[in-house]
């Protein structure tokens, strides 16, 4: 890692904003299946200059405190994450990065690991990365999708 963080690492450190979160369809790169976060979502990355990194998302809901037709509906938030410190590898599909996860909710098991895949780019004076999940995952409709967030650095 010493040598991938050195060259890397200085790139990705920092606080990102979530910017987009699409599932696409992996036998089509171009099909986007859907947004499951929403146009707006709401989600921060931060990775410490020793390459510790803390993941957090929040999935707003609508509610209902009760059955009553004159209730105002609640806001209800599912928050998942996890953080731990990340070792960045690269292979023959590009530049990745897996974390032990130290802390995580139970979608991400104490003692796991979570591999994103890793490209980022400067473009018009904004720095920007895109993370995958390495895992592919089934839809209801029984097409295989893969999650793409886009992260603007913002601190």
């Amino acid at each position: 890692m010493a040598d991938l963080w050195k060259t890397h690492g200085p790139s990705i450190v920092g606080l990102w904003k979530c910017i987009s979160f699409e599932i696409l369809d992996v036998n089509d790169n171009n099909q986007i299946l859907g947004y499951p976060m929403g146009s707006d979502p709401l989600a921060r990355v931060q990775v410490s200059p020793s390459g510790y990194l803390s993941a957090h998302l929040a999935t707003p809901k609508t509610a209902s405190a009760s059955k009553d037709a004159d209730t105002v509906p609640v806001a209800e938030t599912v928050l998942t994450g996890y953080c731990g410190y990340l070792t960045m590898f690269k292979d023959a599909e590009g530049l990745g990065w897996k974390t032990k996860v130290d802390i995580g909710s139970d979608r991400h098991p104490v003692g796991g690991f979570e591999e994103r895949r890793l490209r980022y780019w400067e473009e018009g004076g904004k720095d920007f990365m895109e993370l995958s999940p390495a895992r592919e995952f089934p839809l209801p409709d029984g097409k295989m999708g893969k999650g793409v967030l886009i992260w603007e650095k913002i601190e």
